[in-house]
């Protein structure tokens, strides 16, 4: 089969790190293989036995969007693909809006919380239009398939994201009095300075440092709220490390987002035994991945009173924390690379096969 992915880039965010395994999984299949990249860096040198369609557009938004879908209306046109695997919202509006009247089967993967997931009203118009006519669809979570409604979640699949290896068992109970949140340090989506707030009412009974393992636009905010809450010797910004360095050394991971896919910190930190506590945000990925008060604590979203709780209650007791670190350890079971893989691999076989 000739199997085309539209993605962004290549680079090492969680989709694009899907997209890399599913590229090498399906051409060590016997697949052919080819790779429109839509925002215009490439080729990549590690995928040289693809072909590789590097789209750069110039100019105002609407003549970028149209010289974008016209070059990949020309590209699958050319190559006869049996199945697009399209990554993102924003590139997927645009690959079903170029492949309007195409053939080509065209397989849209939802990698956030459609809820939150494009901003901009046009864009949810546009998807609202436009998501009905693809083939098939891959969901991270059933909240975000049910989101789309019954003719579009029965077309497709809900596939979490894999664990790559299994990962090594990094708790240690005698770890100094740590948390830790790795991030971008936003407020639109990670709501940090609810974090932040909870983490100055916890202090005034608890002698914890929270690090922050990540950078971000609105860095400058957070800094500010430490400064003036004399929270300076308290909270460490760190800046983008690799974040198994700090979980090494954490004794509660916290993730406090509004929304998310598949959050990739949190199965880091769960698969590496860390006691855990996330908000169920929504896009329902929190939720998958914990289990409340069996391998972790899932709080309400902007619950900045049951996040202070939450923090007590594993603080207060090592027992409780021992108990989540062995059962979150048990991710690395649910979300085996293998499993995840070959379940991707299905279901793109099977959509191509309907051509």
């Amino acid at each position: 089969m000739k199997i085309g992915f539209a993605i962004g880039t290549l680079n090492y965010s969680g989709a694009e790190k899907i997209a890399r395994y599913l590229i090498e999984a399906l051409y060590k299949k016997g697949h052919e293989i080819g790779i429109i990249l839509l925002g215009g860096e490439g080729p990549y040198d590690d995928f040289t036995y693809c072909k590789q369609f590097v789209i750069k557009t110039t100019g105002n938004r609407y003549l970028r969007t149209y010289s974008r879908q016209q070059r990949i209306r020309e590209i699958v046109k050319n190559e006869n693909y049996d199945v697009i695997v399209s990554f993102g919202v924003k590139f997927n509006l645009d690959v079903m809006e170029a492949l309007r009247f195409s053939k080509t089967a065209v397989i849209l993967c939802e990698r956030n919380d459609p809820v939150s997931d494009p901003r901009r009203k046009i864009l949810r118009v546009r998807r609202k239009l436009i998501y009905k006519k693809a083939a098939g669809f891959v969901f991270q979570t059933d909240r975000i398939a049910d989101f789309f409604g019954k003719k579009i979640s029965e077309r497709g699949t809900v596939i979490p994201n894999f664990i790559e290896e299994q990962l090594p068992y990094l708790y240690n109970e005698k770890a100094d009095n740590n948390i830790v949140l790795t991030a971008r340090l936003d407020d639109v989506q990670k709501n940090i300075s609810m974090l932040l707030r909870a983490f100055k009412t916890f202090t005034e009974t608890h002698d914890y440092k929270l690090y922050l393992v990540g950078n971000g636009p609105d860095e400058r905010k957070f800094k500010d709220y430490v400064a003036q809450n004399g929270l300076s010797d308290k909270v460490i910004f760190t800046g983008r490390q690799n974040s198994y360095d700090y979980l090494k050394i954490a004794k509660i991971f916290v993730l406090p987002s509004y929304y998310e896919g598949m959050p990739n910190s949190l199965i880091e930190a769960l698969a590496t035994g860390i006691p855990s506590i996330s908000t169920d945000c929504s896009g329902g990925g929190a939720a998958y991945l914990i289990r409340d008060h069996v391998n972790g604590i899932l709080i309400p979203i902007d619950g900045e009173k049951e996040l202070v709780e939450a923090l007590k209650e594993l603080a207060d007791n090592a027992e409780l924390r021992r108990q989540y670190s062995k059962e979150a350890y048990k991710l690395n079971e649910r979300l085996e690379f293998n499993k995840i893989i070959d379940m991707w691999i299905s279901y793109i076989e099977k959509i191509a096969a309907k051509k």
